[in-house]
């Protein structure tokens, strides 16, 4: 692991990863379609996927909200904006970093293979 992290010290991170995990691959597949049927039917599920699929127009309003709320100033907003921003970095960097170490299959993959004659 190469990356740099900003939030957090090397010792926090160095050591813990996460579990591997024990799929069931078919259930899986269940599942994801599943969703995916519900989804297709439903224009608040495909609205809110829309909202909290991009970080800019889910988590950028929330900190507006909150910082509106409390009363920030400008300087408190853009220290509590680069926090927000190192946390999201920080997170990325770990899970980019357990997505390289378990290399497991995605859900589409898994549906197009195990679903191909359905």
């Amino acid at each position: 692991f190469t990356g740099r992290l900003y939030g957090i010290s090397s010792p926090q991170y160095e050591g813990f990863s996460s579990p591997l995990p024990d799929y069931n691959y078919c259930d899986e597949s269940d599942f994801v379609l599943d969703k995916t049927a519900v989804l297709a039917t439903s224009d608040e599920q495909k609205l809110e996927v829309e909202l909290f699929d991009s970080k800019f127009t889910s988590l950028l309003p929330l900190q507006i909200q909150w910082s509106i709320r409390l009363g920030f100033s400008e300087l408190e907003f853009w220290y509590y904006d680069m926090a927000l921003v190192i946390a999201m970095y920080d997170a990325t960097m770990l899970v980019w970093r357990d997505k390289v170490l378990f290399d497991l299959v995605r859900p589409t993959t898994v549906v197009q293979e195990l679903r191909k004659n359905d």
